[in-house]
């Protein structure tokens, strides 16, 4: 180290020193997007990298966050803190400390609860001359169809790097997604999953998910574009389509045998309604002749006993008959009767 760095460094507090100085001697471990410590208004204070990994699974999502920062930044600021007074925390601890605050996870529109996750190495060196400083954080996650939106806030009145990407658990299917989307073709458009991309746009990241179906569920994590719903990847394979339509042959057989039961019986039903119809007339009709049948009995046997009991009645009735039986002459005569004939 040069004699001018080690005066700069004795006045900063010795852990914060120590710590920068480690970091600036460790190997590498990411790139930085923008391959250095960029320059910018504030003279060597570089441009921030924020990249976030999220982890949705069934139940819950975790999320890495991580925030690159130039180490002449760190040190500035380090440097500015000590000035002001600081406080009996280091820099780097207090900086860690912040950076959850700026993180929001929302799922519908309702905010997540976090809860923190210990980071054994939360600041490491990645690109040479950037300090990465690493928060993690997870959440419970409703099991139903929705849109999850996290939102990175830090450095909020500052350009800087953004790059976002996505694991899903093999049991959903990503409907929607700022960070990607599938055209007609089933190929993915607009892909900046992962992606270092300067813009501010990218602070907050949208995605829509739901349950997968029997024939879309997979095992294990695997990069949202490789879940997004009417992507080629997405397409089950033949033989997943050929055993799914013979699991559904016994399904429709079964289907069509309990059809054919209920039919039968409905049949059945109906021939015993229609056969209890017809006993029932039969049965009326026979009651209504036996009723019918003392009636008319009653009448012949009531003329026989008026005949009976009124024998000028019978008389009359004969007299009618024979005068019924007379011819009548042309000219007007009785026609003589057989005891006429029988006096003469």
């Amino acid at each position: 180290m040069r004699a001018k760095d080690r005066e700069a460094f004795a006045r900063v507090p010795r852990a914060v020193g120590c710590a920068l100085l480690l970091l600036a001697n460790a190997g590498t471990v990411l790139a930085h997007p923008g391959g250095h410590a960029e320059g910018s208004g504030a003279g060597l204070r570089g441009v921030v990298g924020q990249r976030s990994e999220l982890t949705i699974d069934a139940g819950k999502v975790a999320v890495t966050y991580v925030a690159e920062v130039p180490q002449t930044r760190l040190y500035q600021e380090a440097w500015a803190d000590t000035k002001a007074g600081g406080n009996d925390q280091t820099y780097l601890e207090r900086r860690l400390a912040e950076l959850p605050g700026g993180l929001t996870l929302a799922f519908d529109g309702e905010p997540l609860a976090w809860s923190a996750v210990a980071v054994t190495d939360p600041a490491r060196v990645g690109e040479p001359g950037f300090v990465e400083l690493h928060v993690v954080r997870t959440a419970r996650l409703p099991r139903s169809t929705g849109k999850l939106t996290f939102r990175t806030l830090n450095w909020p009145d500052e350009d800087g790097w953004f790059a976002t990407s996505v694991q899903v658990d093999g049991s959903l299917v990503v409907t929607s997604s700022t960070l990607a989307r599938v055209d007609a073709d089933g190929e993915l458009a607009d892909d900046r999953h992962g992606a270092w991309v300067k813009d501010s746009a990218l602070r907050s990241v949208e995605v829509a998910i739901r349950p997968a179906g029997i024939l879309e569920r997979a095992e294990g994590l695997h990069p949202m574009t490789e879940r997004m719903e009417g992507s080629n990847a997405m397409r089950p394979p033949l033989w997943a389509l050929v055993l799914g339509g013979l699991g559904l042959v016994p399904i429709a057989l079964a289907g069509r045998a309990l059809g054919l039961r209920a039919a039968r019986r409905r049949h059945a039903e109906a021939l015993a309604a229609a056969e209890g119809e017809t006993e029932n007339d039969v049965t009326d009709e026979a009651e209504h002749d036996a009723e019918a049948a003392p009636d008319a009995g009653g009448e012949v046997r009531g003329d026989a006993l008026d005949d009976a009991n009124d024998p000028a009645g019978r008389t009359a009735d004969a007299h009618d008959a024979v005068g019924a039986g007379e011819e009548t002459r042309p000219d007007g005569a009785r026609a003589p009767d057989a005891d006429d004939d029988r006096s003469a």
